[in-house]
């Protein structure tokens, strides 16, 4: 009778070339081996699968699959539905494992006798830049702390920059039967982890923390995170999210002028337009400012600027519309 493994970890690539090597190694690495590394190469164009196929020719555990392009989500719920393993381990393709991750992390839930059910193990992380010659450099440290389920919402939801969320993709464990009704969102193609995160936090989901640095995040220079296009498409999504579950966690985030500044420069109207209905809709008394309830429109002028808030008129055209003719009329006394 087949045994099988333990732990499942996904890797999820697109041309990945430069990082593959050391993400792939920092899991056959691991000291605790009970695991299958699943390789879900998203439509590469490179020589990706050359160098996996050598280290699926090497350990047995690992395996290799292609796929045609359709984001993070996408790759990581095709990697969901192939795992055995009673625990998922996600890694992006240019992360990489502390060696102990995996044994420190299950070693602590099993000497607490906790069930394998519904579980998020997380535990601290480092952050590495990688400056343009491909030199990696300690940035920081995200220490996050055995915190209750409504704090790391807190966290979740307010995440202002330069603070990071409380959990990366690559720094949790998660039980399997979660995915049995959860899966990421393919329509995001920006944050759809912290959307998931947020959902499951809302949900009878237990949470341990395991006091460990667990593995390390590599920022670069050619992420989709840096494209502030689809960043504040991705942000707008998440907002939506935090709408959707329960809109009065919206009062947390306190970098909404932030973004919105954002979206008017980078001209994305989808996203714009989402934050309308956001603000429009919420009974939240900081996110009032649209409806002339409880917050004067002046303040909306001085966070916008003068100048953002005459190009979101041209760009967006606020007069065609009987509620954005109301707003237009309101912010030209102040500009």
């Amino acid at each position: 009778m087949k045994k099988f493994p333990n732990v499942s970890v996904i890797i999820t690539c697109y041309n990945s070339r430069e990082h593959i090597n050391t993400s792939i190694e920092s899991v056959i690495n691991q000291t605790y081996n009970d695991l299958e590394c699943i390789i879900v190469d998203d439509g590469s164009e490179d020589n990706t699968k050359e160098i996996v196929r050598r280290f699926v020719e090497q350990d047995n555990r690992v395996k290799y699959f292609y796929k045609e392009n359709g984001g993070a989500s996408s790759a990581r719920n095709y990697g969901i539905n192939i795992a055995k393993g009673k625990w998922i381990q996600f890694l992006d393709d240019d992360d990489w494992l502390y060696d102990k991750k995996l044994e420190k992390q299950l070693e602590y839930v099993k000497n607490r006798n906790s069930s394998y059910e519904n579980i998020i193990i997380y535990s601290d992380w480092d952050v590495y830049r990688e400056d343009d010659e491909g030199e990696l450099h300690f940035e920081r440290e995200v220490i996050v702390g055995n915190l209750s389920k409504e704090e790391l919402i807190k966290w979740f939801v307010e995440n202002k920059p330069p603070r990071l969320p409380p959990f990366s993709i690559s720094s949790t464990l998660i039980s399997k039967n979660i995915f049995n009704k959860y899966r990421f969102n393919e329509e995001f193609f920006n944050l759809e982890e912290v959307c998931l995160y947020y959902k499951l936090l809302n949900d009878n989901v237990n949470c341990i923390y395991v006091p460990i640095k667990s593995m390390c995040y590599r920022k670069n220079n050619t992420g989709i995170s840096r494209n502030k296009y689809s960043f504040v498409k991705g942000y707008a999504c998440y907002l939506e999210t935090i709408y959707s579950v329960n809109k009065h966690h919206l009062k947390l985030n306190h970098r909404f002028s932030d973004i919105l500044k954002d979206t008017i420069k980078c001209g994305n109207k989808e996203a714009f337009n989402k934050y309308l209905f956001i603000l429009y809709n919420s009974k939240i008394p900081v996110y009032a400012n649209l409806r002339g309830k409880t917050v004067n429109v002046r303040t909306l002028a001085v966070l916008v600027g003068r100048f953002h808030l005459l190009q979101t008129v041209i760009k967006f055209g606020f007069y065609y519309e009987k509620f954005k003719r109301r707003i237009y009329r309101q912010i030209k006394k102040y500009i």
